[in-house]
């Protein structure tokens, strides 16, 4: 007996947000208690998903990418183009969502570029672009706690 995983990439998608809603409480302290979160890593995941599967068609990629981009932290400091793990939070609680997003958004450029559209290629590199300072800190601050973290910032470096 085998079974089939199905791709549905309309489910739980929000359009208000840009982001698929995930029923239930996020992981971090701000949003321990809400009803439903929508996390960016899990949308640029699927943004990578698609284009594997060969249906970008069925995602609105330039939504997605835009509200990446808007849980991309944009005042200056250390978080500077950090990305927050949810859309709801209005701080980096947990800055491994810049390693997670990053990671699924260079794999879609490198592999998938020329399937994207021109608004999302240009998206996908603004978001590249626009962290790679903030992977160049991590990087040179040296920590190896979570060695795939510290390498996935090089990569994104």
């Amino acid at each position: 007996m085998s079974t089939q995983l199905t791709l549905d990439f309309a489910s739980g998608f929000d359009p208000a947000t840009g982001l698929w809603r995930h029923e239930g409480p996020g992981h971090t302290r701000p949003v321990a208690g809400l009803a439903s979160v929508h996390a960016g890593p899990e949308a640029a995941m699927r943004l990578l998903v698609a284009a594997e599967a060969g249906r970008l068609g069925e995602v609105d990629v330039s939504r997605v990418l835009a509200a990446l981009r808007r849980t991309q932290v944009d005042s200056p400091g250390t978080q500077q183009r950090c990305f927050r793990w949810y859309m709801e939070e209005t701080t980096v609680t947990d800055d491994h969502a810049a390693f997670f997003n990053s990671m699924a958004l260079i794999a879609l450029w490198r592999a998938y570029r020329n399937a994207l559209d021109g608004a999302a290629q240009a998206l996908v590199e603004a978001l590249l672009r626009q962290m790679m300072p903030y992977a160049l800190r991590r990087c040179r601050e040296r920590r190896f706690y979570y060695p795939n973290e510290y390498l996935g910032y090089i990569v994104s470096a």
